[in-house]
């Protein structure tokens, strides 16, 4: 299994083309254990375990929803400023893009 981590491109400051309404793909088994999300890619056969945080992220992937929506829905209830938690949206949907979870809508 692998956990989610951020990008390693991320880190160094390369900016990759994000979509801007991201959508999980259809082939994907999702499943909450515990305070994780357990993510199976049947395409692959890889097993990914996501925290809660980017478990919200993957689920709000639905295709209708920006990744500024996406970060207002996470940022609503928190003293978290949305630009800060639009950061950390834009570095999972990276991953996600890099694991191939997502799709542009």
């Amino acid at each position: 299994m692998e956990r989610l981590a951020i990008t390693d491109a991320w880190r160094l400051g390369v900016r990759m083309s994000l979509p801007d309404l991201p959508k999980a793909v259809d082939w994907l088994e999702v499943r909450e254990v515990g305070d994780e999300v357990v993510v199976h890619d049947r395409h692959t056969e890889k097993i990914h375990v996501l925290n809660a945080t980017a478990g919200r992220v993957l689920g709000t992937c639905d295709g209708r929803h920006s990744l500024a929506q996406i970060a207002l829905e996470l940022a609503r209830g928190t003293d978290v400023e949305p630009a800060r938690v639009r950061e950390d949206v834009e570095q999972i949907v990276a991953t996600f893009v890099q694991l191939g979870v997502i799709e542009p809508a």
